[in-house]
């Protein structure tokens, strides 16, 4: 089991800050960050009390110019109105706070501490054991506005003083009639800040095997100090890109020329770093009579951050490599992963077009081929620099997929608006069908916005050969000729959205 603990400097650098932790041994709640979101973020709570700017109220002021202040007291329950430490190691000596009232009169004001134990079978998330209270302040006499400003100072209990276990403390507020509320300021508890974000679990009870910062329970690799996280996109099941061949012609318009599903699984480390990307393309069918290839790009990711790519199926001497497996003369990431897709998925023959678009026609198993990009190495990056998994999704296009047409590596096919690789033809932008004005940002697409390819974040029912997706997906014109702004569940086997005998069903 790694405990992380705080040096002295963190803790005067950042939890002084932020936690209002001092160098004594205390934990300090002053409310003068002005932000609760800031202490909720590191472990407190709160329950019917807000932050309350009393720099406009001069008369409300206990220090400083924000105070804790709860809502209208008339529940004389304990559990109405709190605030809970995070946890602490506590120490002996004296917790102590300032509180005062205001609002009209009322019959009784009371402030209760009562101290919470960590209890591995609680359904709370904090695993908090009930509370035990050990000490109640009433204020005296009729309950006025603007009382005097009351210091109250009570010892740590025993049972909990100098314990190598962690406790929190509830100072709850209650009473009953009138409007009165309670403001409170300066509360200060003897002992360590011991709460490990953001599961906010005491530091000693979060294992961390391998040392990475990430505890075992959020770590997909708690035994390797160099991976912390898998992430999936899709998140759920596998996506589709589905491709029309005849670019720069409309041609058939039945997007079942490449029908390829898609999974990609990002391993990350504790800082969000790429350490490799799996990904995992199943060529479902194949509606073209060309050999058309596949491949993807990572807009923004430089060629030298790659340090290998391994997996792909390349058997006509058309691709040229790097070493590092990313495909020569591009500015960026390019990986072409298939270059002719009738070698993983072979066409039926006796006069049926490609594989698996054809009704009446033999079904060809699917085939997967997986694809490894590789950005770290027990923790150093390629000399291209580390990508960062966030800042890569930043952009909605960092992921490419395109296909080449009938061995032309030059003649690519992108999603609409996704730009061309460094080896694309230009020369076939606006030729026949295509309205590709790259200074307007458009690519791959028609007068009328109609693209080439879709990509899809579920798998896709396609149209059947030489179907027309017009005929089979009813609602596909009207999402691409308004630019997507219309029926963009077009795919979805929603009630007048699709047309069952033009959509191909496996035998």
């Amino acid at each position: 089991m790694k405990k992380r603990i705080f040096s002295i400097s963190a803790l005067t650098l950042c939890l002084h800050l932020f936690l209002n932790v001092s160098l004594f041994s205390q934990v300090i709640l002053d409310f003068e960050s002005g932000n609760q979101g800031i202490e909720i973020a590191n472990c407190w709570s709160f329950v019917q009390l807000n932050y309350q700017n009393n720099s406009q109220q001069p008369g409300l002021i206990i220090e400083g110019s924000f105070s804790g202040m709860t809502h209208q007291l008339n529940n004389p329950s304990p559990d109405a109105n709190w605030i809970k430490t995070p946890w602490i190691r506590f120490s002996s000596g004296e917790i102590t706070f300032d509180a005062r009232l205001n609002g009209g009169p009322g019959s009784s004001r009371n402030i209760m501490l009562a101290y919470i134990g960590y209890d591995p079978q609680s359904s709370s998330p904090e695993k908090e054991a009930d509370p035990v209270s050990f000490y109640t302040y009433s204020f005296p006499g009729q309950i006025n506005n603007n009382t005097t400003i009351r210091q109250i100072s009570v010892p740590v209990p025993a049972e909990i003083a100098n314990s190598e276990n962690a406790f929190k403390i509830r100072v709850s507020f209650y009473g009953n009639g009138g409007s009165a509320r309670v403001l409170v300021d300066n509360l200060v508890f003897p002992g360590d800040y011991w709460s490990d974000t953001p599961l906010c679990l005491p530091m000693a009870l979060i294992v961390d095997t391998d040392g990475d910062g990430v505890s075992d329970e959020e770590d997909d690799y708690p035994d390797d100090p160099f991976r912390a996280y898998n992430l999936f996109n899709p998140a759920d099941d596998f996506g589709t890109v589905a491709f029309e061949d005849l670019w720069p012609s409309c041609g058939d318009s039945d997007y079942n020329d490449l029908i390829l599903d898609f999974k990609l699984k990002f391993v990350l480390n504790a800082t969000g770093e790429i350490v490799e990307m799996n990904n995992q393309f199943i060529v479902r069918a194949i509606g073209a009579g060309q050999k058309n290839g596949f491949g993807f790009s990572l807009s923004g990711v430089p060629v030298a951050s790659v340090i290998s790519a391994n997996g792909d199926k390349l058997t006509q001497g058309i691709i040229s490599k790097l070493p590092n497996g990313v495909e020569a003369n591009q500015s960026e990431a390019v990986f072409v992963v298939v270059d002719n897709a009738f070698t993983v998925l072979s066409p039926v023959g006796g006069g049926y077009t490609g594989a698996n678009t054809s009704p009446g026609a033999p079904w060809v198993e699917p085939d997967t081929v997986f694809f490894n990009v590789v950005f770290m190495n027990e923790g150093i990056p390629g000399p291209g620099g580390a990508v960062n998994y966030y800042n890569l999704t930043a952009n909605e296009k960092f992921y490419n997929p395109f296909i080449f047409i009938n061995l032309n590596r030059s003649k690519e096919v992108h999603m609409s608006d996704y730009e061309p690789t460094d080896l694309a033809d230009a020369s076939f932008f606006g030729t026949y069908d295509d309205d590709t004005t790259p200074s307007e940002g458009k690519y791959y697409k028609t007068k009328n916005n109609i693209p080439w390819a879709v990509l899809l974040t579920e798998k896709f029912d396609y149209p059947v050969e030489q179907a027309d997706i017009i005929q089979s997906h009813l609602k596909f014109k009207n999402w691409a000729e308004s630019n997507g702004s219309q029926f963009p569940e077009w795919f979805k086997p929603f009630q007048g959205y699709r047309n069952p005998d033009k959509i191909y069903v496996k035998p």
